[in-house]
């Protein structure tokens, strides 16, 4: 078998297969948002805590207690 042969089967399999192909992409694109959103609300709300817990020391500190 030549790398002609090889390239050939590999482009016929691929024409064959254009929808699963596309259907599986699409696929993978939504779950990688989906990856991507989550990772990102995670975020905020991580930084969101923070900021919250810096904001109680500060207060605590102004009324001479921490907590």
């Amino acid at each position: 078998m030549t790398l002609h042969h090889t390239i050939r089967a590999l482009v016929t399999w691929t024409e064959e297969h254009q929808n699963e192909i596309a259907y599986a992409r699409a696929a993978y694109d939504a779950r990688a948002a989906a990856e991507q959103v989550a990772t990102e609300r995670e975020a905020t709300e991580r930084e969101a805590a923070e900021r919250e817990a810096i904001a109680r020391e500060v207060l605590a500190a102004g009324t001479g207690r921490m907590s």
